[in-house]
C-alpha cells in the first residue's frame, strides 16, 4: 500500500530543533462579542480610554508628525470618508500587547488616472528564500519600515471629511485645525482636510510609496532582480524579499547588514531584528547548528475558532469525510450527489470566513488542511446543509491540530516536482490536479523537504478520461514551475531539467511525445505546452508508482490511517536523510 512503501525511507519525526515560542499569543482584534474588532467597539469596551489615546496619536501622526493631512475650510476635490482601523498586536519576545489605531482614507471613492498595481515578494519565493538560507547556512534578519505609507508627496492633493466625536478641543487646539470645525444639522463635529502625502487606503499609496523605496534601495547598490520585489546588492553578500515594507534578508556579514540598515535610515525609521524570529506574521525559529528553519503560525488557528466557534467544536481525526468506495461491486461506482437543502446568508457567509481563513493557512505552513479547504472553497458560493456537514469536519480537525509547522532543511536547491489528479471528483464533473513542490539533493532522491508549494486546484476544464486529467495536473505543476524556477536562478541556482513524477504512463507518453493516439485530438489543446517545455529542456516527466506519490494526499479525502502516514510530510516534514 501507499503508506508501507513510503515508511521505509521516512524516518519518525523529530521536533528538537524547533522549540515551541516562548509565549502562546492571546485571542486579539475581537470585542467581548467574538466579532472583529471595530473603533466604535474598542471605545465602548473596558479599554475604551487607552483606544483614545492611541486614536489621538494617530491625528497627531498624521498632522503634525508627517504632514499627510492639512485643514482646509473648503476641499480642492470632492471629499472622501475617513475610517479608523484598531488593531492589536502581540509582541512574542516580551510578552506584550500593544495597541494601534490606523487613520486611513476611503478609496472606493477616488479614481487614479494611472496604473497604480504594485508587486510583492510571493509565499513561493519567500519560501524559496528561507531555504537557500539554510542551504548557505547563512543568517536570516527582518527589517520593518515604520509608516512605511506615510511620507510620500501626491502629484495632486486629494480630500476627505474628518467627523471629531470624542477628540479632545484642546488636541485641536493644539494642532491648530480648532478653526476649521464644523457642525452639521445633528450637531455633530467635523472638518475638510487635505491629503497631500500617501497614506493608508488611498489607491495610490502603495504604488507611490514602493516607487519611493526602489529608487532609494537603487542608490544603495541594492537591484532588483528579474524575479519581483527580490533584492540582490551589486556587491555585497546579501540579498532580500520585499513584501510591502517588511524585508527578509538573508546575510553572512555584519557590514553587510549594517549597510542596508544605514542606507534605509537615510529615509525611513526602521524596525531592524538580526536575527529575524517574525516575519509576515509567521514565527520563525532559526537553529543554525542543527541548520534548520521552523515556520509556524502560533495562535491563528485559535483566533479563528474563538471568533467562529467560541463554545468549543469537536474534535476530528482527519479534515475531510472520507467515502471508501464500494470494492467488489460489479455495477458502476456512482458518482455522489448532494441533495440537501441550502443555507442561510448568514452560514453561507461564515463557511466564507473559514475557507478564507484556512486556505491561507493551509497554503502557508499546514499543507494538511488543503484539500478539504479547496473542497470547500468549490462549494462556498451555494452551500448546503452537507457543506456545512464538511465545514464542521474541517474545524474539528484545525481544534485537534491547532499549530502546524514546516520544517525547512538544507538542500542542494534542486527543484522536484510530484504531480497528480483526480477525475471527475468535483461537482459539475470536474477534476482537481495537485502537487508537491520542494527543493531536494541531486545525491540523496529519497530526501523530502518542507514544500516551498503544495497545489490542490481545480482544473478548468472538463477532462474526457483520467489520462487527460492527469496531463491537465502535469500542465498544473509545470506552469507554476516555470515561476521557481526563475526564482532560483536569480538567487544563483540555475536549474537543470526539473524532473516532474507523475504516476500516469499515458499522460507522461503525451508529454513526451511518445504516445499520440487518435483521441488526443480531443484532448484541450493548452496542455500541449507541456511538451513545448520538455522540448527546451525545462522539464523532464518520468514515471513514479502511485503508491509513491505525495501528491495523490492533495487530490482527494483519504482514510484516517492513510492520512495519518502522510500528513507528517505536510506539517513537520521528515528529519534530513543522513
Amino acid at each position: 500500500m501507499f503508506a508501507v512503501a513510503l515508511s521505509a525511507s521516512v524516518p519518525p519525526i523529530s521536533h528538537t530543533s524547533a522549540p515551541p515560542p516562548m509565549y502562546v499569543p492571546p485571542v486579539l482584534n475581537l470585542d467581548a462579542n467574538g466579532k472583529p474588532l471595530t473603533m466604535r467597539s474598542a471605545l465602548s469596551g473596558p479599554e475604551g480610554a487607552q483606544w483614545q489615546l492611541v486614536r489621538n496619536q494617530e491625528f497627531v501622526k498624521l498632522f503634525r508628525v508627517t504632514g499627510t493631512l492639512v485643514g482646509v475650510h473648503s476641499p480642492s476635490k470632492s471629499p472622501t470618508y475617513y475610517n479608523e482601523v484598531p488593531h492589536e498586536k502581540f509582541d512574542r519576545v516580551t510578552g506584550l500587547c500593544s495597541k494601534r489605531v490606523r487613520g486611513t482614507a476611503g478609496g472606493d471613492r477616488i479614481t487614479v488616472a494611472y496604473n497604480v498595481s504594485t508587486p510583492t515578494a510571493s509565499m513561493v519565493l519567500n519560501k524559496v528564500h528561507l531555504n537557500a538560507v539554510v542551504s548557505e547556512n547563512a543568517r536570516f534578519g527582518t527589517i520593518d519600515i515604520c509608516d512605511y505609507y506615510l511620507g510620500t508627496d501626491l502629484p495632486t492633493p486629494e480630500s476627505l471629511t474628518l467627523y471629531l466625536d470624542g477628540y479632545p478641543p484642546s488636541l485641536l487646539v493644539d494642532l491648530c485645525i480648532a478653526q476649521f470645525v464644523k457642525y452639521n444639522s445633528q450637531n455633530r463635529p467635523y472638518m475638510y482636510a487635505d491629503i497631500v502625502k500617501t497614506m493608508p487606503g488611498l489607491p495610490q499609496s502603495g504604488f507611490l510609496s514602493q516607487t519611493r523605496l526602489i529608487s532609494h534601495l537603487s542608490s544603495g547598490g541594492y537591484r532588483q532582480t528579474a524575479t519581483p520585489m527580490l533584492f540582490r546588492h551589486v556587491e555585497r553578500d546579501i540579498d532580500f524579499t520585499l513584501v510591502v515594507d517588511d524585508f527578509g534578508i538573508k546575510y553572512q556579514h555584519d557590514a553587510d547588514w549594517d549597510h542596508l540598515c544605514s542606507h534605509l535610515r537615510l529615509l525611513y525609521a526602521i524596525k531592524p531584528h538580526p536575527v529575524g524570529s517574525q516575519f509576515l506574521g509567521f514565527t520563525i525559529v532559526h537553529d543554525r547548528r542543527a541548520r534548520t528553519i521552523s515556520l509556524s503560525y502560533p495562535g491563528y488557528i485559535a483566533s479563528l475558532l474563538a471568533r467562529v466557534r467560541p463554545g468549543g467544536v469537536k474534535h476530528a481525526e482527519t479534515p475531510s469525510i472520507y467515502h471508501a468506495p464500494n470494492y467488489g461491486s460489479s455495477g458502476p461506482q456512482i458518482s455522489r450527489r448532494d441533495s440537501t437543502p441550502t443555507v442561510s446568508d448568514t452560514l453561507r457567509k461564515e463557511l466564507q470566513v473559514v475557507v478564507g481563513s484556512i486556505l491561507y493557512y493551509a497554503r502557508a505552513v499546514d499543507g494538511r488542511m488543503l484539500e478539504a479547504v479547496s473542497e470547500l472553497s468549490c462549494l462556498q458560493s451555494q452551500p448546503t446543509v452537507a457543506t456545512m456537514a464538511k465545514m464542521e469536519r474541517l474545524l474539528g480537525y484545525a481544534a485537534a491540530h491547532p499549530d502546524g509547522q514546516s520544517v525547512i532543511y538544507p538542500s542542494d536547491m534542486l527543484l522536484c516536482v510530484y504531480s497528480d489528479a483526480s477525475f471527475n471528483s468535483r461537482p459539475k464533473s470536474q477534476s482537481v490536479a495537485g502537487g508537491y513542490h520542494f527543493l531536494g539533493r541531486s545525491k540523496s532522491p529519497d530526501f523530502l523537504n518542507s514544500p516551498i508549494l503544495n497545489v490542490c486546484s481545480t482544473i478548468p476544464i472538463v477532462c474526457a478520461a483520467v489520462s487527460e486529467a492527469e496531463y491537465a495536473a502535469v500542465f498544473a505543476n509545470c506552469q507554476v514551475a516555470v515561476d521557481e524556477r526563475s526564482m532560483l536562478a536569480s538567487l544563483g541556482y540555475p536549474q537543470p531539467p526539473t524532473c516532474v513524477l507523475c504516476d500516469n504512463e499515458c499522460a507522461i507518453g503525451l508529454a513526451l511525445e511518445t504516445v499520440r493516439p487518435k483521441k488526443s485530438k480531443s484532448i484541450d489543446l493548452r496542455l500541449d505546452w507541456v511538451r513545448d517545455r520538455v522540448r527546451q529542456g525545462q522539464f523532464l516527466v518520468k514515471f513514479v508508482a502511485g503508491k509513491d506519490n505525495l501528491a495523490d494526499f492533495f487530490t482527494k479525502s483519504l482514510p484516517v490511517w492513510l492520512f495519518n502516514q502522510l500528513a507528517p510530510h505536510f506539517a513537520a516534514p521528515p528529519v534530513r536523510a543522513p
